[in-house]
């Protein structure tokens, strides 16, 4: 809706600057059919004007691209967000600004067709005369003689034979060879879309004037001028009005009798007319012209060159990567590093869904920012750095209003989306200090989920297009968390027909990260890469190959340790530098013939999904002992080893033996009978009228749960990580508790105990 109060603005700006020049350069001036097209030209203009975009430049062509694949982590305890409503519908601003809007224009719309119905009846019970070409209309009608198209509808109390008779119709007859009534109609029609501008108002009663001045000067021609000035003075101004139609009695009369009066024509007429030329220039100066420059131009960040970075593993060798290792520099001769806009050779439409909005703020900052307004303003500023005519950005709201996961994801389909990108901020709860004091929970940094393979309609495209924005953003986003897949809580994801990823661009309860994402050049440079990303995914679809980097001046770019590097430039020799730093950041090359052992057992590609990178305690490269496993080891062997205890936690004192209770899982615990059972349990079973009985204002209630799914499916130790009050808690807590048994979690297809985490969400209208 915003974008739509932006664009009237700009019509409403347009139009008082022609009328403008026409009140002030043509009016009351004797050349009426010029003012006639040109408020014609201005009830159109106005509205094409503000969408005419020129591009000052066009983007640099593309090389080919040296990119590195980021490993999906699996993440089984992803949140599922259950949402217990009341019934009720509650307006937001936008919403009602959209209801006056079309409401008034429907009032508009139905005065047409109650105009044209009252011409309609007129035609079928009064007596008509044929006139060659016009057709004569003889009624007792008040409000006659008027004109509508090619009929006349004429008052029989006037004498046709008559020097005032005869003027009056040759008067009408210059409406009908002139087709004023489609001058009208048009009027008609764009104030129906454009009531709310008061120049379109002043514009009809400009051309009506007109309209009479030009039938006036043809009834006139060589005859009587006094005559026809004595008859207008004289008439009986009629008592009833076509809105649609050219009554000859029409008020005011004095500005008809200064121009039927006036036969002098103005100094200067043909440069009065000319001096518009300039105006529509400067206008299209104003509004279309919405670039100043290309953003390809901008030099980018020292780490943003990691993602275009070859490693290269030489035979024979072998080396150990651990958690914090050592840093290594050397310097290798280059020009300047930029990044090239990527040329491409069809049109995309990309969906973006700036998460959460109307009542549903989402996460909350200690200062009070609300991650709806945030992830709002990212998507705004994502279609505002936009300078591919190739991509047509569309936001799934523009305003702060609420669209369910179901809405957003029919409308993306609805859409024919080639790409569709969500738009998040995470959030983490304090940190107990010593068991007492709460400190600010340290976890910050971005990261992107898609949906896992299992629920995702092309989990490959989608993880095609994670690795690529994933690229761009660990370029500016420190850290950089990597890409995880969920099984729950992407409902958008897995239903939305093309290519899907949700970007979590930092944390709401990390100070720095809230910092960053309130600064405007931050989110200019977060925009950049996630479009970037995208057009780099839609590029090598197209053809295979994706952009270089282009160095221009000294940088510093991050390679893992002992691996080669490959620096793309031109003027190689002329003095820069770039200098490389060695640094393990957590994620995995993806590989073929290459043996996986973790902790000694070797794992498919697939489970090294589910291994949380966190967890590992060092990794170790070999060429050399691959011998034994044949063609499957032919680039090396991976030995990967975890933190002790690191796929596990411990039961309390006492409780099943010890038992081992997983925390990631291939297959997590689920509710029987999937979402829609889970939905419809709530549904039944929920008791939202707890929290206003205790005195809950209306909006969400947010609580998140853990709790540990057995082997049988027997849920235990039920609690919930935070309280927003009011009962929430508790009631959220009793809905696990007297719920039915879980299903169990699976680890290579044997069930065993897990935890499992959720959110249930509750809101009061």
């Amino acid at each position: 809706m915003l974008p739509a109060v932006y664009y009237f603005l700009q019509v409403t700006l347009c139009s008082a600057l022609m009328m403008g020049y026409y009140w002030v350069v043509l009016r009351n001036k004797r050349f009426h059919q010029y003012n006639r097209f040109y408020l014609l030209a201005v009830a159109v203009l106005s509205w094409l004007i503000p969408l005419i975009k020129i591009r000052w430049e066009r983007p640099e062509l593309m090389g080919t691209q040296v990119i590195r694949f980021l490993t999906v982590v699996a993440d089984n305890n992803a949140e599922m967000d259950a949402v217990v409503a009341r019934q009720g519908y509650v307006w937001d601003s936008m919403q009602l600004l959209s209801a006056l809007y079309f409401t008034v224009a429907a009032l508009l719309l139905l005065s047409i067709f109650i105009a044209l119905f009252r011409i309609y009846r007129l035609l079928k019970t009064a007596s008509c005369k044929s006139l060659g070409d016009v057709y004569l209309i003889i009624t007792q009608v008040k409000g006659t003689p008027f004109s509508f198209f090619r009929y006349i509808f004429w008052n029989e109390a006037i004498d046709l034979r008559s020097d005032a008779g005869k003027q009056i119709l040759q008067h009408e007859l210059a409406h009908v060879k002139q087709q004023h009534s489609a001058d009208k109609l048009l009027i008609q029609l764009v104030l129906v879309a454009g009531w709310f501008n008061p120049f379109f108002w002043l514009l009809r009663r400009e051309m009506s004037m007109i309209h009479e001045f030009i039938a006036d000067q043809q009834a006139v021609g060589n005859g009587d001028t006094a005559a026809l000035a004595q008859m207008l003075l004289t008439a009986a101004f009629p008592q009833q009005q076509f809105a649609l139609t050219h009554p000859f009695f029409f008020s005011p009369i004095k500005r008809r009798l200064q121009m039927l009066t006036n036969h002098k024509n103005p100094r200067f007429s043909y440069l009065r007319r000319l001096v518009v030329l300039p105006l529509l220039a400067l206008m299209v100066v104003l509004f279309a012209f919405r670039s100043k420059s290309a953003q390809h131009t901008n030099t980018i960040s020292v780490a943003s060159i990691l993602e275009r970075v070859v490693s290269d593993l030489k035979p024979g060798t072998q080396d150990t990567f651990t958690a914090k290792p050592d840093l290594q520099q050397a310097n290798i001769k280059v020009t300047d590093i930029r990044i090239p806009a990527i040329e491409l050779k069809k049109s995309y439409r990309i969906v973006i869904n700036p998460g959460h909005g109307g009542d549903d703020k989402g996460a909350i900052a200690a200062d009070g920012t609300r991650e709806s307004d945030m992830a709002l303003l990212l998507a705004r500023t994502i279609k505002e750095v936009n300078t591919s005519n190739q991509l047509d950005i569309v936001l799934t709201r523009s305003g702060d209003q609420y669209n369910t996961v179901v809405e957003t994801a029919n409308f993306t389909n609805s859409q024919s989306a080639d790409v569709f990108v969500g738009l998040h901020m995470n959030s983490s709860q304090p940190v107990l200090k010593n068991g007492k004091s709460a400190v600010e929970n340290p976890s910050r940094g971005a990261e992107i989920y898609i949906a896992a393979r299992n629920k995702a309609v092309d989990y490959n495209a989608n993880y095609a297009l994670a690795n690529h924005i994933g690229q761009e953003l660990s370029g500016i986003s420190d850290p950089f968390l990597g890409i995880k897949s969920r099984e729950k809580g992407i409902y958008v994801l897995q239903e939305v027909k093309c290519p899907s990823v949700l970007i979590e661009a930092g944390f709401m309860s990390s100070k720095e990260d809230l910092a960053l994402l309130k600064n405007s050049d931050y989110r200019k440079r977060l925009a950049y890469s996630i479009i970037r990303g995208i057009q780099g995914y839609l590029h090598q679809l197209e053809s295979g190959k994706s952009t270089v980097f282009e160095a221009v001046s000294d940088t510093v770019i991050t390679r893992p340790k002992g691996s080669a590097v490959t620096a793309v430039g031109k003027n190689k020799g002329d003095g820069s530098t770039v200098t490389v730093v060695d640094k393990f950041r957590n994620k995995y090359p993806r590989l073929e013939n290459v043996i996986i052992l973790v902790d000694g057992e070797r794992k498919t590609e697939q489970e090294m999904e589910l291994l949380n990178p966190n967890n590992i305690e060092s990794i170790k490269v070999s060429k050399t002992q691959a011998e034994g496993y044949g063609e499957e080891g032919k680039n090396g062997i991976i030995y990967i080893q975890t933190k002790p205890g690191s796929n596990q936690i411990k039961s309390g004192p006492g409780s099943e033996n010890d038992n081992k209770i997983f925390t990631v899982t291939e297959a997590p615990p689920s509710f029987p009978g999937g979402l829609p059972a889970w939905q419809k349990y709530l549904a039944r079973s929920s008791k939202p009228g707890v929290i206003k009985q205790n005195g809950g204002p209306k909006g969400l209630y947010k609580v998140h749960l853990s709790f540990i799914v057995g082997e049988d499916g027997s849920i235990s130790n039920v609690k919930a990580d935070n309280d927003p009050g009011y009962g929430a808690a508790a009631e959220a807590v009793r809905l696990i508790k007297n719920g039915p048994n879980w299903v169990a979690a699976k680890q290579n297809g044997i069930k065993v105990k897990a935890k499992h985490n959720l959110m249930i969400t509750f809101y009061v209208s």
